[in-house]
């Protein structure tokens, strides 16, 4: 590697004399790889095994279409967001072969598409009933019936159920005046079968 880096600086560059990325790879891992995390080290070492298929390159020939292919072969067994997780890899060993002069520009600006959040799953209303109703055949303290409600439809926190008040229902509105998330006063809309209950 000295001896490419050498050839790099004194403006010999060319695609057989660059360093192949598994070169790179083991050099970041010898010098900066040693002062991170160990957690930032096995995800380096997942993620330099996940991009084996490009180690043999000599990094200015990583193209856009060459990360566009591998990542099209990963995504076939493996999350968008985990190709993302490689990606992040292989741009992080680019600038370092960059700052440490094995490069004088990068040769791709590697891009790390959006990925789509999965759907969450809705209750149905029937569920709720069924789980309400059995909520209060279970518990002899009614206590207990009714923090379930006032979690489930105003989408309080357990502090917040923990820490509520009768002094925060204003009219129709709930107003969380303890200690949120946000640290703001937080005006919540109360429902008339909460109303109900509560009652």
């Amino acid at each position: 590697l000295a001896a490419t880096k050498e050839d790099i600086l004194l403006g010999r560059f060319g695609r057989k004399a660059a360093p192949a990325l598994k070169d790179v790879i083991k050099a970041w891992q010898a010098t900066r790889g040693k002062n991170v995390s160990a957690a930032h080290q096995r995800a380096a070492r997942q993620s330099a095994e996940d991009l084996r298929a490009l180690w043999m390159m000599p990094i200015n020939s990583i193209t856009p279409g060459v990360i566009d292919g591998w990542r099209g072969d990963f995504i076939q067994t493996h999350s968008a967001a985990s190709a993302n997780m490689r990606l992040r890899y292989l741009k992080l060993w680019l600038n370092w072969a960059q700052a440490e002069g094995y490069l004088r520009e990068l040769p791709v600006k590697i891009k790390q598409p959006r990925t789509q959040e999965r759907e969450r799953p809705v209750v149905g209303l029937t569920q709720v009933e069924a789980f309400l109703d059995a909520v209060d055949r279970d518990h002899r303290n009614p206590q207990v019936p009714c923090a379930v409600r006032f979690a489930m439809m105003l989408g309080l926190r357990e502090s917040e159920v923990l820490a509520a008040r009768w002094e925060w229902i204003q009219g129709d509105e709930y107003v969380v005046q303890g200690k949120t998330k946000s640290k703001k006063i937080r005006r919540i809309p109360i429902p008339d079968r909460l109303m109900e209950a509560i009652g």
